[in-house]
């Protein structure tokens, strides 16, 4: 999926007049953030200090029992002070994240991502990058320009890889074996690894619905939504390792064996599988029953689906700082760019931007706003947060900015009707999908 930071008029997250930053209350993630006006979701206005997914305020996201964000890639949690870990460790010991930490996204992320804050931070098994914290207002997240060499890199259309959305936490379903793969060398994946290339942005043109997704016509990236077999089997589960990432997981490569034994198709229209961090088991689900785990360890195996990419251009921002992962045109596994423009200690023209965190990159307000994670259309399938562009002078800086434009709202009769995003996890309340405990 994915996007330009710029948008159309029509769409686009708003800011409104900017004022002096004031200081607001501290949450899981602990940021001190600039104060916002009322923020615009699809059921209404809600206070700025509501937590909600719509709200770009990182100190008030909602959070997971756990304390994991809730986003449906698996990654986000953006904090932009240090963090204190001290749980499921040596008595005594403790761990401190520093500040600008996040969590990556999609077949970026692990099942552990989705757990306690050991699980998350201590485990070594959830991946998660660091934004630069020069700028003054550091609740917004920084952004930079991706290169126009890496752009042209990207892998967008049918040559994109599918989107990985978690389905169930901590849950095993019963495994489909996959077939024996080669096992990749150091050398492999750090060449796969270090590949520049280009990402994609999801157009306001673009359609995707529940039978796009779901359907058997569905033929994008080697027919691996209708039982294609398109794919090279050498892929296998060795983790790729960058010094600006910390913690390691196997789901993209678990993901690329499935995609190149042919997908999961044929074992159910949800197109299921599990990954387990812990046991590396990697397979499509038999069917569509989910039987939820117990005990100290029971984060480290999930459910995921996936579905087609409607990528078709790449974004134009990442984070300032971070390690940006994307699709690369000439194939295997993902390449990386270090996303930096300099020190960032300018950074203006604050406002909410929707983000991709499986990059992570900014995606288009068109698109961001017709993106749903349910059926209902409460949920966004894009993470909404605050955000600055490096070396952008303007005065909004530690502005005020809305969350999901009051005018994107009046499109429900053109664009929402025709243009709709909705993952895949809806189509199982649609099966009825059975879940044990």
């Amino acid at each position: 999926s994915s996007s330009n930071s710029g948008s159309s008029s029509n769409s686009k997250p708003y800011s409104s007049s900017n004022s002096n930053p004031k200081a607001s209350p501290t949450s899981n993630y602990g940021p001190t953030i600039a104060a916002h006006d009322p923020v615009k979701t699809p059921s209404g206005f809600i206070s700025p200090t509501t937590r909600s997914a719509y709200n770009p305020s990182p100190a008030y996201k909602p959070f997971s029992p756990a304390g994991a964000p809730t986003v449906r890639s698996g990654g986000g949690g953006y904090g932009s002070t240090a963090k204190k870990v001290v749980g499921g460790m040596v008595a005594g010991a403790a761990l401190t994240v520093a500040a600008g930490y996040f969590l990556y996204g999609g077949r970026h992320s692990s099942p552990y991502c989705r757990g306690d804050d050991y699980s998350r931070f201590g485990s070594g098994r959830c991946p998660r990058g660091t934004s630069s914290q020069a700028h003054a207002c550091t609740s917004d997240i920084p952004l930079c320009p991706i290169p126009t060499l890496v752009r042209s890199k990207w892998a967008v259309g049918g040559d994109a890889p599918p989107k990985v959305d978690v389905l169930f936490d901590k849950s095993f379903c019963s495994v489909v074996a996959l077939p024996a793969a080669a096992v990749e060398t150091d050398a492999a994946v750090e060449t796969a690894t270090t590949n520049s290339t280009t990402a994609g942005t999801e157009p306001s043109d673009n359609s995707t619905f529940l039978s796009d997704i779901f359907g058997t016509a569905t033929t994008a990236f080697g027919g691996l939504f209708s039982n294609g077999t398109d794919g090279d089997a050498s892929n296998s589960t060795v983790r790729r390792r960058l010094p600006t990432v910390e913690g390691e997981s196997g789901l993209d490569a678990c993901f690329r064996r499935i995609l190149a034994a042919g997908g999961c198709a044929s074992h159910s229209a949800a197109l299921m599988f599990q990954y387990d961090d812990a046991s590396d088991t990697c397979g499509c689900c038999a069917g569509v029953q989910v039987t939820t785990l117990a005990g100290d360890d029971a984060f480290a195996s999930a459910i995921y689906t996936y579905r087609p990419s409607t990528t078709s251009a790449p974004p134009d921002h990442c984070i300032s700082g971070s390690t940006l992962f994307y699709p690369d045109g000439s194939g295997g596994a993902d390449a990386s760019h270090a996303c930096e423009c300099g020190a960032c200690t300018a950074c203006g023209g604050g406002r909410a931007r929707y983000m991709d965190w499986s990059g992570p990159f900014v995606v288009d307000d068109a698109v961001g706003a017709v993106s749903f994670a349910d059926a209902a259309q409460m949920q966004p399938l894009y993470d909404p947060v605050d955000t600055c562009v490096c070396d952008d002078v303007s005065a909004s800086q530690c502005g005020e900015e809305v969350l999901y434009s009051a005018s994107s709202s009046s499109l429900a009769g053109g664009m929402l009707s025709s243009q709709l995003i909705v993952v895949s996890s809806t189509l199982l309340l649609f099966l009825g999908v059975m879940r044990r405990g």
